[in-house]
């Protein structure tokens, strides 16, 4: 044979049947056929472990974002926990000692039951503790409306007329028809009037 034509060929035994490969990678069977078997191709389950090991590193970089995240916010709690612990034990320590100077640690006169009571008076363990109530911005005065201070400043007026009928109305529902009387100019008065004595009244 001419040493140019000459091949190398490995030969692999797969399932009991003997494939050969040249060194470009093909494929040959007992035959010399080119062919295509399993040991070209990934199998399923190289594949399927790939994409699992995939996965789990996917997963396990989230939850390692989710822990860093929960540890930062456990970490300010904390701090902030420490802060408030540390300012609370001061003022104990502080009362402690201005309000037992000079006493004997363990005797009667400053032992656990004298502290707590002093620190705590009122509470008990197992009492509901009320929070603070919110107070209440007091509102800012206003002008009155327009139909409103039509009525006050006719009550008199109106309840004149009302003595004079038969059949004498609420003062209210005799307001209202008298306002609704009123033209749409006339109630636009009555309404910068009421904003006019506002001002002046706080000035």
């Amino acid at each position: 044979m001419d040493t140019s034509s000459e091949v190398n060929l490995t030969r692999t035994e797969i399932n009991g049947t003997y494939i050969y490969i040249d060194s470009c990678g093909n494929e040959f069977n007992h035959q010399g056929i080119k062919t295509t078997t399993a040991i070209s191709q990934p199998k399923f389950e190289t594949v399927f472990e790939k994409e699992t090991k995939h996965t789990k590193e996917t997963k396990h970089t989230k939850e390692t974002k989710k822990t860093v995240q929960t540890t930062h916010n456990t970490t300010i709690m904390d701090t902030q926990f420490a802060i408030n612990v540390h300012t609370f034990t001061k003022t104990l320590f502080e009362a402690m000692l201005t309000e037992f100077d000079g006493k004997v640690v363990g005797s009667d006169e400053m032992n656990l039951e004298t502290l707590m009571k002093y620190h705590f008076p009122d509470y008990k363990p197992g009492d509901k503790v009320k929070g603070a109530k919110k107070e209440k911005k007091p509102k800012e005065p206003r002008a009155l409306s327009g139909y409103t201070y039509f009525g006050q400043q006719n009550k008199e007026k109106f309840n004149k007329e009302m003595e004079k009928l038969d059949d004498k109305p609420k003062f209210v529902s005799y307001v209202a028809d008298k306002w609704k009387s009123l033209s749409k100019d006339k109630k636009q008065e009555w309404t910068d009037k009421a904003v006019k004595a506002f001002e002046e009244a706080n000035k």
